[in-house]
């Protein structure tokens, strides 16, 4: 991207911040920003938003290292979604419905996308933490997911997420004709 890909504009705001606000509307009982290589800007670009703000020295190491920074630091809870701040479409509702599924006594619920793919974000119960720790490299949380029936919420948007400079210019695209 040419530069901390979170941190892009999107509708005058930080895409992470749209993640971020998705989660504090939430039923969530406390939300966790792992933050990597823009930690600082990342903050900054937050603001006071009612956050916990986790830092990953290791961000460098692979996505499995953010993970298990947020594992950790919800150590406390029962379980935790795990969800990505490059997807500009999530809204609170579809955490809820995880976060509902939980309550009902299902330990393990990810979101399906349009195209079918099963993905974040994605709820564990306190059982899958170690697995979770486990993960090494650019292992997502997908690797604890295989094999194990997870109870499904759509999210059929979830395929917009930004990695590249054409994915930003489609959520703008999709955010102006939203509005």
């Amino acid at each position: 991207m040419g530069a901390p890909k979170l941190l892009a504009l999107l509708a005058g705001r930080p895409l992470i911040s749209h993640a971020v606000d998705a989660a504090l509307q939430s039923q969530a009982d406390a939300v966790f920003v792992v933050t990597g290589a823009s930690a600082d800007e990342v903050r900054t670009a937050l603001g006071d938003c009612g956050a916990r703000f986790v830092d990953n020295r290791a961000w460098a190491s692979g996505l499995a290292s953010s993970i298990g920074c947020g594992i950790r630091a919800a150590h406390d809870f029962d379980a935790a979604v795990l969800l990505l701040g490059d997807q500009p479409t999530l809204r609170p509702e579809t955490l809820d419905a995880l976060i509902e599924h939980y309550r009902a006594g299902r330990p393990l619920a990810a979101c399906e996308y349009q195209d079918g793919t099963i993905g974040p974000p994605a709820l564990f119960d306190r059982s899958h933490y170690e697995a979770l720790l486990e993960l090494t490299g650019d292992a997502g949380a997908k690797a604890v997911l295989r094999g194990k029936s997870a109870t499904i919420v759509p999210f059929p948007t979830g395929t917009l997420d930004v990695d590249t400079p054409e994915d930003l210019e489609r959520a703008r695209t999709r955010a102006r004709d939203a509005s």
